[in-house]
């Protein structure tokens, strides 16, 4: 009997110091990517590639972008790569947003569980409408204003409660259709999920990379630094409320709140509020499941500039990884 007590005390310490492993490292994650903060520092421009700077899903942006814990669909590729070891499903999602005057984003994205992880890949677009430019000599044309590109090739891994993920990414723009520039950046991940799920811990540094030169003077990518937690609460099997909060580019002091309430697999209300903004405040968001279809809507206030709608579908594969 004593010697049965005694392996079982064992089995019990390790599991305790298996979980203070765990929290050791991904606390320490947290002080290495602040770290990597302070040395990029806050002269980091936000200029180069505006595609870089928005929202890529209707589910997060009607949730207020407070994304970096949630980490639970193929979106996490582009708000934190650590999530995608989280998914166990093949995915893809599309989105679209028709954006202030004539211009728009689009965003196609493919994940697939491989290894003890999740590999996923997306195209991002911005299209910044059309300009009327007059020569000297009086003639003109219509030119495409600006045009952006982000390809990411991103993986996942899975150790249980613990996640990390890298995201590599390739930027092109042009302006005018006469400029063109290349960048090269990297995102950098980590997510610590408890054992019940009811709360999950994120930090994500974004667009660690080089400039986008279109001449000799080049622009800075938006680096950015992201540390978020999220809660739910389940109750009558089908119904379950999940709150979420971000704090992004502490240097001035961004925040992202998001509420999440589910009525079952078929339909979900959302709403979110951004604070640190100079246009951006409440969102508000619906989705809807279908079989293997989630399709989301989105609305964004933007003051007096009026409003962005916001539409993306997700289309879930076979389950390919077990958990």
């Amino acid at each position: 009997m004593r010697d049965c007590y005694t392996l079982l005390k064992g089995k019990v310490m390790r599991c305790k110091f298996s979980r203070k492993y765990i929290l050791l490292t991904y606390f320490s994650l947290v002080c290495v990517f602040f770290g990597i903060l302070n040395v990029w520092g806050s002269d980091q421009g936000e200029s180069g590639a505006r595609v870089l700077t928005q929202g890529m899903s209707a589910r997060a942006l009607g949730m207020g972008e407070a994304y970096v814990a949630v980490a639970d669909d193929m979106q996490t590729l582009y708000y934190n790569p650590a999530g995608l070891g989280r998914l166990v499903h093949q995915e893809t999602g599309l989105m679209y947003n028709r954006s202030l005057m004539d211009t728009y984003y689009g965003y196609l994205g493919y994940v697939s569980p491989l290894f003890q992880g999740t590999l996923g890949a997306s195209l991002a677009t911005f299209q910044g409408g059309e300009i009327e430019l007059i020569a000297d000599d009086g003639s003109s044309r219509i030119s495409n204003a600006e045009q952006d590109f982000v390809f990411s090739l991103g993986y996942g891994l899975d150790l249980k409660e613990l996640f990390l993920g890298v995201v590599t990414k390739m930027v092109y723009s042009t302006l005018i259709e006469e400029y063109h520039a290349r960048a090269f950046a990297i995102d950098v991940g980590g997510l610590f999920v408890s054992p019940n799920e009811k709360f999950t811990l994120g930090v994500v540094v974004q667009n660690i990379g080089t400039q986008l030169k279109y001449s000799e003077v080049g622009d800075s990518l938006p680096l950015s630094v992201g540390i978020g937690g999220t809660y739910q609460v389940k109750w009558n099997g089908d119904y379950c409320l999940l709150t979420s909060l971000d704090i992004v580019n502490i240097n001035i002091l961004q925040m992202h709140s998001g509420i999440e309430i589910a009525w079952g697999e078929i339909m979900k209300g959302r709403i979110g509020y951004k604070y640190g903004y100079d246009l951006e405040s409440f969102s508000f968001g619906l989705g809807a499941r279908l079989g293997a279809f989630q399709l989301d809507y989105a609305l964004g206030l933007m003051g007096e500039l009026g409003m962005k709608h916001y539409l993306s579908l997700n289309i879930h594969g076979p389950e390919n990884k077990k958990r």
